[in-house]
């Protein structure tokens, strides 16, 4: 979400999560930084691509995706469900 851009208008300052553009970490909430992006980097803990070249505030705190994957699955189930529950 582009809610200002240097500074403009300075009623949108400081910017909240996800929102940009910012330039610096000055221009972001407190908690906040500014990851300054190279085309169309995905902003970490924010969703949807933003626009092309603009910067948006994060939170450094949150969690981002991890570029490993998680193991295949099984080809049987490892807890099979009783017919006869206790």
């Amino acid at each position: 979400f582009i809610s200002g851009n240097n500074g403009n208008p300075s009623s949108s300052f400081p910017l909240g999560l996800c929102e940009g553009d910012c330039d610096n970490d000055g221009d972001c909430a407190d908690g906040l930084v500014c990851f300054e992006r190279s085309g169309m980097d995905v902003v970490p803990g924010c969703a949807g691509l933003g626009v092309y070249g603009k910067d948006y505030c994060y939170d450094p705190n949150l969690s981002s995706p991890t570029s490993s994957s998680t193991s295949p699955p099984t080809s049987t189930p490892i807890n099979l469900i009783s017919s006869s529950p206790t």
